[in-house]
């Protein structure tokens, strides 16, 4: 579908910004997570001595945790053992969750690993591997379970994967080789299937477009992209939500005489809006600006973030995809007066965040960003989260002493956080740090009546639990609390694991459900008092269920203490030999039902509970 570009007045065409507004929150800290340096300079910092990473770029979610990768890993401090990696963490903490080493045994095989991963707002992440270019495997971790494992793509086999983007409900879209061609897909919506939504035609002829380049995809299952349409020279930005089902945002001056758009540059960016940021070179001078792109009733809106000026505090913009978030704050790399540099603008005003020269702390002292002699300073694309957060990789030396290589850090600038607002109530009025307010979840009245478990018939792994709506200034779920039977099986068998499972489609039912935080423990208390566990934050949409899962006894072990006086209509409780190995699909469960009759003689609501504060 074609729809109409309108070009926002005062912004377009009119020099980086459309008025002087400060808008754009103050950067206060820039963090170091982690540094990579060649061994006979030191053993760098928060990785393995010997990890060597360059040409990266590291990705980040709203908690401002941070995954990047390396494409050598020594394994068990092995330096003759190496693999590609990884790695996850935040605020200056993290490790390699996975390293792939060649499965050919080869101390020759190179393994190649995706040189930006994706992670989504639960810490899964997307990736993809190939041992020396052969079949790649496109990848997702589960920091759950803390595995890393294969995606199935069938019926689609493509021989490459690139730019994988992985979803809030862990789909990853990407580009991929099919045979000749290129395309764009979607991967991990059901578990076995892969979803084509464009080719070339050199993977079909009849295709409408001569190359596909890199693509960005969203929550939404959509996939934006630059595409050539009748010759390498017409080129058009699309947004794609299947095969044969696209919207046109912007095309260039060859393809629409009207376009101010002599060019796109091959990257770009995708909110959750459906807004797109890439750089673009402008028919007036050939000037390079970056823009976003915002849909409207009638089309797209264009607005322009920065452009290059001679003058201006905009040098040069680098052929590196910016970065956008929900907010239309769009990043991006380029260079200011006095060397390359890290901007970040929504259309009103633009800062420089970081660049050259700048001073930061490290595991080594004080030390500035830059390079020992004329290579590029920064690495790679730089990202940014909801919070304005923003990621970034940059070559180091100490103070004063660029001839002295410190290596290469992975870092995060902090945006502000805004004050929050001050309560009426008086208990804060000396000026107190004020506790945000707490929001409870719970279905029962705290008067349990009745403790249930599994018949004498088989002897299963139990998850009982209970379904909540998400409730405004209650989206960040950070404890669960349960009330138990007299008889729990931690006592004889272990402890006892407690589970938060989103539901975004928010349709009563936690069978379509996704883990997203877990924790064992060990209950000591039984009867009407509750058994409380801290997970980490944990932000959620629409819907989501807490529970806890055991391996029982049949006929003896009774562990879910209820209340009758609720009919249990929200509350589930579910059998299967192995309750993490069904945890993301539960309807694959042998039994899964609410605690109603018939499945339950009486019917109650399970005591369990769940704790939440309001999303920042």
């Amino acid at each position: 579908m074609n729809k109409r570009l309108s070009l926002l007045a005062g912004c377009l065409l009119a020099g980086f910004a459309c008025a002087a507004q400060a808008e754009i929150a103050p950067y206060v800290e820039t963090e170091l997570q982690a540094r990579s340096n060649l061994l006979v300079n030191d053993e760098g910092w928060n990785v393995p001595p010997g990890t060597s990473f360059n040409s990266i770029s590291a990705n980040l979610n709203d908690s401002a945790q941070v995954t990047f990768t390396a494409g050598v890993v020594p394994i068990d401090g092995d330096l003759s053992r190496t693999g590609a990696g990884i790695w996850l963490g935040g605020h200056g903490k993290g490790h390699f969750v996975a390293i792939h080493e060649a499965a050919s045994g080869d101390p020759e095989a190179t393994m190649i690993i995706s040189d930006r991963p994706d992670i989504n707002l639960h810490g899964w992440l997307g990736y993809y591997t190939s041992e020396d270019g052969g079949p790649y495997t496109l990848r997702r971790y589960n920091p759950v379970a803390n595995e890393s494992n294969p995606v199935s793509l069938l019926p689609l086999t493509p021989s490459s994967i690139a730019n994988p983007n992985i979803g809030s409900d862990r789909s990853i879209g990407f580009k991929g080789r099919f045979g000749l061609g290129y395309g764009i897909a979607l991967a991990g919506v059901s578990p076995d299937a892969g979803v084509l939504y464009a080719v070339d035609r050199d993977v079909d002829a009849a295709s409408p477009y001569a190359y596909i380049y890199s693509p960005a995809s969203n929550d939404a299952h959509r996939i934006a992209v630059k595409v050539s349409t009748s010759d390498y020279s017409h080129n058009e930005i699309r947004i794609f939500r299947g095969m044969g089902d696209s919207d046109l945002v912007v095309a260039d001056r060859v393809s629409d005489a009207a376009s101010p758009f002599n060019k796109f540059d091959n990257g770009l960016a995708l909110n959750n809006k459906d807004a797109v940021a890439v750089a673009v070179n402008l028919v007036e001078d050939n000037v390079r600006a970056v823009y976003r792109f915002d849909p409207t009733e009638g089309g797209y809106a264009a607005t322009e973030i920065a452009r290059v000026d001679a003058s201006g505090p905009v040098r040069a913009i680098d052929s590196f995809a910016p970065a956008i978030n929900e907010d239309g704050l769009v990043v991006f790399r380029g260079s200011d007066a006095d060397g390359q540099a890290v901007f970040a603008g929504d259309g009103e005003s633009l800062v420089r965040v970081v660049g050259k020269g700048d001073l930061v702390d490290t595991d080594l002292g004080p030390g500035q960003l830059g390079q020992h002699n004329t290579s590029p300073v920064f690495s790679g694309a730089p990202a940014v989260n909801n919070h304005g957060d923003i990621a970034f990789v940059a070559g180091l030396h100490p103070e004063g002493d660029n001839q002295v290589e410190w290596g290469t850090g992975v870092f995060v600038a902090y945006a502000e956080r805004p004050e929050p607002p001050v309560g009426d109530d008086t208990v804060f009025a000396n000026g107190f740090e004020q506790v945000p307010a707490v929001v409870e979840y719970a279905h029962d009245d705290g008067d349990g009546n009745t403790n249930q478990g599994p018949p004498s018939s088989f002897d299963p792994d139990m998850l009982w639990g209970n379904y909540f709506t998400v409730q405004p200034g209650g989206e960040v779920v950070t404890r669960i609390s349960v009330a138990f039977g007299p008889t729990f099986p931690s006592r004889e068998h272990g402890p006892v694991t407690f589970w938060l499972l989103e539901d975004i489609d928010g349709d009563g039912d936690p069978r379509n459900a996704l883990a997203v935080a877990s924790t064992q423990a060990t209950p000591d208390v039984s009867g009407d008092t509750f058994f409380s566990v801290e997970i980490p934050p944990t932000l959620v949409h629409g819907a989501f269920f807490v529970g806890a899962s055991a391996k029982l006894m049949g006929g003896q072990d009774k562990p879910a203490r209820a209340d009758r006086d609720d009919p249990g209509t929200a509350s589930w409780f579910c059998y299967a030999p192995d309750i993490a190995s069904v945890i993301d699909d539960l309807a694959s469960a042998p039994f899964c039902g609410t605690n109603t009759a018939p499945n339950a003689p009486l019917p109650a609501a399970f005591m369990v509970r769940a704790s939440a504060i309001p999303a920042e």
